[in-house]
């Protein structure tokens, strides 16, 4: 005969064993619900590429690693392909989520956080060596300078609306290398250009020392989380999204750790594209 207090013991381990079994299953739910899967342009440096080794890089990815996986906790995929087939790919919820401008057509099918997340922009590289460089720094209009020497890089769509826009004469450049040399030896006193871009070029031929960035921002594309509409947790992590971006600009943390992101993503793929060559 089994004594009562044997029997407990042995209701009680059962119980413990239903209990640990059913947590060890509940777990790779709990992390299936917490993974987020984003998807990008490829070959797009110093925003969205791979590395030779097959790793995520780029200025998006360590964005949305920072904001996503350090912030709010959820295990950040990353997938490459040409941008329209991202776009169709977060549509159909292949992935969950991109990083873009939430124009009318992307409207259709995801929803935007409130919050900025990151601002493409367009500023204006003024050269320490040109005799207006104090002149043209100073002012709130460095395109009207009677007297300036402007530079357009051929194809640039954006910047030579800008320019046209300020009735600014310019000259047009076939190279970023050449527009950037011209600027460190003064025979071009402004440049007008994405900002990224610009300074990479600057790093790349070692002669940011001798150029400035004016403090104006002339056009910006900014950047926001927009998550596909299939996607289960959408109100939550949008929320939760806009609540940490919120916190992060408070405390004054987030410009400094979007400068530090974009500044060491833009001397990582001058590193990738040395090695590609």
């Amino acid at each position: 005969m089994v004594c009562h207090s044997t029997l407990l013991r042995s209701v009680l381990l059962g119980l413990l064993i239903a209990i640990y079994s059913t947590s060890s299953m509940a777990a790779p739910a709990d992390d299936e619900a917490r993974t987020i899967n984003l998807a990008y342009a490829e070959n797009w440096p110093p925003f969205s590429y791979q590395r030779s080794n097959g790793q995520p890089a780029g200025i998006l990815i360590e964005i949305a690693n920072f904001l996503l996986g350090d912030q709010l906790g959820y295990r950040v995929n990353h997938a490459f392909h040409p941008w329209k087939r991202s776009q169709k790919l977060v549509k159909e919820g292949v992935y969950d989520a991109l990083l873009a401008v939430p124009n009318l057509d992307r409207q259709r099918y995801t929803t935007a956080n409130s919050s900025e997340i990151y601002s493409m922009q367009v500023r204006a590289f003024v050269s320490k060596r040109s005799p207006r460089a104090d002149q043209l720094l100073a002012t709130d209009s460095p395109l009207l300078h009677p007297d300036g020497h402007y530079s357009l890089l051929l194809g640039d769509k954006t910047c030579e609306a800008i320019y046209d826009a300020n009735q600014v004469a310019y000259h047009t450049v076939n190279d970023m290398h050449q527009v950037i040399k011209m600027l460190a030896t003064g025979r071009s006193d402004l440049f007008l250009h994405s900002k990224v871009a610009a300074i990479r070029s600057m790093i790349e031929l070692n002669l940011e020392p001798k150029v400035a960035m004016h403090p104006k921002v002339f056009k910006t594309a900014p950047l926001y989380l927009l998550l596909s509409e299939r996607f289960k947790e959408k109100s939550s992590l949008i929320n939760n999204l806009d609540i940490a971006i919120t916190k992060l600009k408070q405390a004054e943390q987030y410009a400094s750790k979007i400068d530090q992101i974009e500044r060491d993503e833009i001397l990582y793929s001058l590193e990738y594209a040395e090695l590609q060559h």
